[in-house]
């Protein structure tokens, strides 16, 4: 499946790992999401992939996020495509 955000925000979550989204065996797709002050005690303050085969970031701003191991994002056997 394809999870599809656009136009939200997440701030200030908490979790072990992906503090916002954690997406495993989907792709992601996230157009003008805002991701602050999200904590994730192990891996992807923000974002955490784990064999995802697309994940598309456009008009994404990572502020202040924070992890042991990628405090934006941490992808392990992931595809990460960015934009502006």
């Amino acid at each position: 499946g394809v999870m599809e955000l656009s136009d939200g925000a997440f701030i200030s979550n908490q979790a072990i790992n992906g503090a916002a989204i954690f997406a495993q065996n989907s792709e992601l797709v996230a157009n003008s999401i805002e991701f602050e002050g999200n904590t994730a005690t192990a891996a992807g303050g923000a974002i955490r992939l784990q064999a995802v085969p697309a994940a598309r970031l456009a008009n994404v701003t990572f502020l202040n996020n924070q992890a042991a191991t990628g405090g934006g994002v941490a992808a392990e056997d992931s595809t990460l495509e960015g934009s502006q």
